[in-house]
């Protein structure tokens, strides 16, 4: 639970202790360390029946904050529960690694206008981002590659974000 904000552990902690509470009433047996011990045996590990609700936090919290330093920690969190959860995960990934991509070639502009940007060339083919051949091709965007770029990056993470947080909203019970 260490990855959780401490209210996501207290909350953590209220349920079990819960849970515990309330099977062990159900039980109805006088040997209280008997039915403690059945209860804790019935939940099994830590370790085991804890790691989908600490991922399942973990990517409430990411999508509240839009931190990217969360949103990382939460998607490599979720990366192996189930196959589809897995894919989408990795989805998710990728779309945050387009993100990265436009914000560097960004930065790159700035630094080697000449080869960063949207290129065309007589043909009609095009080319967007970092480009080793200019020869015969035509950069139609100059310096408004960055501000474009940038841009893409913020719709695309906030596209992103949102999406994670509408596709990974617990059922209601």
């Amino acid at each position: 639970m260490s990855p959780l904000s401490e209210q996501d552990k207290k909350d953590i902690r209220m349920e079990l202790d819960s849970h515990i509470f309330e099977s062990m009433s159900t039980r109805g047996t006088e040997d209280e360390i008997a039915s403690l011990l059945l209860t804790l045996q019935t939940l099994g590990e830590p370790e085991e029946f804890l790691v989908q609700e600490v991922a399942q936090r973990k990517l409430t919290q990411a999508t509240r904050t839009f931190n990217p330093i969360h949103i990382t920690s939460a998607l490599l969190m979720n990366m192996g529960n189930g196959f589809i959860h897995t894919f989408k995960h990795i989805a998710f990934s990728l779309l945050y690694l387009f993100i990265f991509a436009f914000s560097l070639t960004s930065v790159v502009k700035l630094i080697v206008p000449s080869r960063v940007g949207y290129f065309t060339d007589n043909e009609g083919f095009f080319h967007f981002g970092i480009s080793t051949q200019i020869e015969g091709k035509k950069e139609v965007l100059g310096f408004w590659y960055v501000p474009l770029s940038i841009g893409i990056a913020i719709v695309l993470y906030l596209l992103a974000t949102l999406l994670m947080r509408v596709f990974n909203k617990k059922p209601k019970k």
